[in-house]
Order: structure tokens, then sequence, then C-alpha cells
């Protein structure tokens, strides 16, 4: 016998609408449209969380010195001071922010100190084997104890000092010696590169130093412990230049006419397109942006989102100096002259070369020098919308030049302080790499330019000279009384929510008596 299953239905309970789905109300009109107060209130906390992250983003990097400075507009340059040098050819100088202590090397190998206020006369520290190509010094406070490896703070310190407390300068030799700057001691010799250091640079607020070399490689050191990191390769040239910032990022430039961005932390790096010429020397601007600059003339800004540079100023220096005839540039021209049956006037114009470039980090200003006679300033724009590789361009709307500062002789290195308070650089006859051109017209010297900062006008502050007190017939003025605060918007969030809701289709009437 078959026994019947029955089924029984069961009923089911109607879906409950979500809460937090945004509806129409019955009786708004159509052009009007409105969205639950649940979704309101999840759309007030969305927006103060990201009020609140923006502002905790600002103070930290505030409190870190990493807050982005409008300063160029405000730049006015003061009378330069001119320091000759002991002896030899300088390559390499630094200064602290208050003008009190100066640092140079040159190519004798020898790294000199002086006091500026007391008008002192140079100190020898020390010296390399070969010439002295580069000098770094850092911007962390002096501390009773070391840092680790990972170049963090340690727990005691002692009162800070207005005095870095380390300072290193690479050599022809290879070697890189670290030294304390208070006393002028040497600390620490660095072995490593098999060829010429030609550049170093301390990360910023860290003592992890960065250094290239002609052998190719760039290299990690932890400054303090004299232990070396990392080693890296990329370049297919010989390295000319190294900038570090705050991330554990080095931009390189080399004589393979490229610029590359090492990542140390993730070990990637980043090859820029390849220019016409060598690039010289490099700076760091803010943590998405460098400077970098050539033989071509060119000085160009990269960013670290990018292949290619988003701004080239050709030329920046102008073209046809020729030194004074002993250097290959001059041998050069007057090949091509001979060539175009003794004319000049068909001759090629060479560009002048861009040997240093320097930009006050976290700010919009920055500096270039090289042959040519002049120091260039910059005023850097965050208006990117050059984003391809325009090498021909002179009129460039992210980098627009500010003014000019006439220097005489050949500017081989250039160091903008951390504040912006002044640039330093060392200005003679000859490049920092070699003798390929000469100016012996002039006399090898450090140079220094202050720069002052003019204030902003005060917007509120009244009128002078407008008193309508003689006038009898002039009405009385309403006394200014300050605006009750306006309460705040929910934010971008919930305009755009808005903006989506009235572009929908009207609900239907099954919503609208959920609704109710």
């Amino acid at each position: 016998m078959v026994k019947k299953v029955v089924r029984r239905r069961v009923a089911r309970k109607p879906k409950e609408a979500k809460s937090a789905a945004p509806v129409l109300e019955a009786d708004a009109p159509d052009d009007e449209l409105a969205i639950a107060p649940e979704a309101v209130r999840e759309l007030d906390a969305e927006g103060e969380e990201m009020i609140t992250a923006e502002k905790l983003r600002l103070e930290a990097m505030k409190v870190g010195g990493r807050e982005q400075k409008k300063i160029a507009a405000l730049a006015r340059l003061d009378k330069e001071i001119k320091l000759p040098v002991a002896r030899g050819a300088a390559t390499c100088a630094v200064v602290t922010e208050d003008l009190e202590w100066c640092w140079y090397g040159d190519k004798n190998g020898n790294v000199f100190r002086c006091h500026l206020p007391s008008k002192g006369e140079w100190v020898q520290m020390g010296r390399h084997k070969g010439h002295v190509l580069c000098m770094a010094i850092t911007t962390v406070e002096n501390t009773e104890v070391g840092l680790n490896v990972r170049g963090d703070r340690s727990s005691t310190q002692i009162a800070a000092s207005k005095i870095p407390c380390m300072l290193a300068t690479g050599g022809s030799d290879g070697t890189i010696k670290i030294w304390n700057a208070a006393s002028g001691a040497e600390v620490h010799e660095l072995l490593g590169h098999r060829k010429a250091v030609t550049g170093v640079s301390f990360r910023v607020g860290k003592n992890v130093l960065m250094s290239a070399s002609q052998d190719r490689t760039l290299k990690v050191w932890a400054a303090e412990d004299a232990v070396l990191l990392d080693t890296f390769y990329g370049h297919t040239g010989v390295m000319t230049s190294v900038s570090a910032g705050w991330k554990e990022e080095a931009f390189t430039t080399g004589d393979d006419c490229t610029a590359r961005l090492f990542r140390v932390e993730k070990g990637t790096q980043t090859a820029y397109a390849e220019g016409k010429a060598a690039v010289e020397g490099s700076c760091f601007v803010s943590d998405q942006r460098y400077m970098a600059c050539g033989l071509d003339g060119t000085v160009k800004l990269f960013d670290t989102m990018k292949r290619r540079p988003i701004c080239v100023v050709a030329d920046a220096h102008g073209v046809g100096w020729q030194g004074d005839g002993d250097g290959l540039e001059q041998l050069m021209t007057r090949e091509e002259i001979d060539e175009n049956l003794g004319t000049t006037t068909n001759a090629p114009q060479h560009p002048n070369w861009v040997t240093a470039v320097s930009a006050v980090p976290y700010s919009d200003l920055a500096v270039s020098g090289g042959v040519g006679g002049a120091l260039n300033f910059y005023r850097l724009s965050d208006e990117a919308k050059a984003d391809e590789f325009i090498p021909t361009s002179t009129d460039c709307n992210v980098v627009r030049p500010l003014f000019s500062h006439a220097v005489e002789g050949i500017v081989s290195s250039l160091h903008f302080t951390r504040g912006g308070q002044c640039v330093v650089g060392t200005v003679g006859r000859e490049p920092r790499l070699g003798r390929w051109i000469t100016d012996r017209s002039t006399v090898n010297h450090i140079l220094i330019v202050p720069v002052t900062f003019e204030d902003r006008p005060d917007e509120d502050e009244d009128m002078e000279g407008t008193d309508d007190s003689d006038d009898v017939d002039a009405p009385p003025q309403p006394v200014a009384t300050k605006a009750p605060p306006a309460k705040r918007s929910t934010g971008r969030v919930v305009k755009k929510v808005l903006k989506k809701r009235k572009a929908a289709p009207k609900a239907s009437k099954r919503k609208q008596l959920i609704l109710k």
C-alpha cells in the first residue's frame, strides 16, 4: 500500500527592508529626494572618520617636518658671502641652518671646517687619499647614545645641539668617512666600493646613509654602527649622484643618461626614460618628487608614480659658454667652426652644462647651477600637466623660473638647508668630476647666499588712511560682529549619494508602503 505524502505549506515571513538602503518618501515631490535617517547617520560617521584621518595625517607630517610649504613666492636673496678656500679646487660644501658652521672638501683630499660668526680660518679635519667628491650631514639632533641599524631614535638623549652629529664624505679612493661634526674627529671609515664614491646622502631624520659609486652600485649603510645593510645594481654606466628622502628610497643618476629610483624596503627599482646626455646631479623635493640636471642643459622634475619626467626645462642656463680655451668644449667648437668653412654664423650653440641642483625639502623652492655664471631659482607648481617627455620645452608650467643670482665661475655643488635659510655652493675654475672645461678668470671659493621670506599681507587688517571722522554726512557704519560657526556638512560622500539618488528613477508604490 502506497502512503501519500502530504506537504504542508509553511507561511513565509515577508522580507524586511534593509534599514541602510536609502528609500524615497511617499509625500516627497518628484523633484525632491530624501534618504533614510539611518543612512544619513552612517554617512555622517563616515565623513567624520575621513576628516579625522586627514587631520591626523597632516598633523603627523607637520610634527615630522614633512608638511608641504609654499615659500617660493616669498623668497628674497640677501647679500652673498664669499669664503676663499684654503687651497685646491673645492668640490662640495654644507652649512648649518643657523649659518654657524661650514664644511667643505677639495680635490687634494682635504676636509675643512670653519666657524662663521667668529670669522675664523679653515681648520683641517682630515683627508682622503684621493679627491673628496661628495659630502652630506645628518638632520638628526645630537644624541648621547647611537641609533640602531634601522635608524630609529634611542631612548636616552641629551640636549639638542645646533651642530649635526655626523658628517659623511666620499672620495675617489672608494672610501666613505664618517666624522664627528662637533669635534672634527674621524669616527668610521666605510669600505665596500671598488671605485670612486660620487654621491652620499642621509635619509631625512635618520642616520641611514646611501652612497653611489663609479662601480655602478648603490649601498645602504648604518652610519653609526658602520654596517653595510644592502647593495643594489641597475645602472649600466658610472653613477654620478644619489638623493635620499624620508622614505626608504634612493634616487640616483648616472652617465648612462638615466635616472633610477631604488625602493630599498621592497628591493625593486624604477628606471626613468633615457635622456640625451649624462645626468650630473639630483636632489630630494618631497616624498613623491625628485629633481635632476644634466650636461645637455636641462633641469628635470620627476614623479615617483610616472616613468617620464613631468617637466623638462631646456637650456636652463643658456647656450654658447666656451670657457677660457683650455677645455674640451672649446676644442669641439673650433672643429665645428672649421667644418663650417670658418664662419661662426652656422656654428651650433652647445647648451651650457647644469652640474648641480638643490631644493628645500617639502617646499616649492629649488635652485640650479652650472657653467654660464648664474644661479637660477625656480618655483615648483603642483599643477602637473606635462605628462609627456618634451625635450625642447622651455615654457614649463610645473617648474617656473623665479630669479637669477650672478656668480663668477663654475658651480660644482649646491646645498639648500632644510629650512631654506640659505644655499651654499662651491664655485671655482673647474667642474667636480674633471677638468673638461676651465675658467681661470675666477678664484675658487665657497658661496653662501642667505634667503629671507617676506610675511604674507594680512587680509583682515583695515586699510590705513580711510578715517571718515570729518565726513558729517557719512552714515554710521555697522559694527562688525562674528558670525556663528556654521554647522559642518556631512562631506563629499553625502553630496555624491544625494546626486545619485536624484538621478535614480522614482520608487515603486511597494517601497512607499514599506516606508509608511
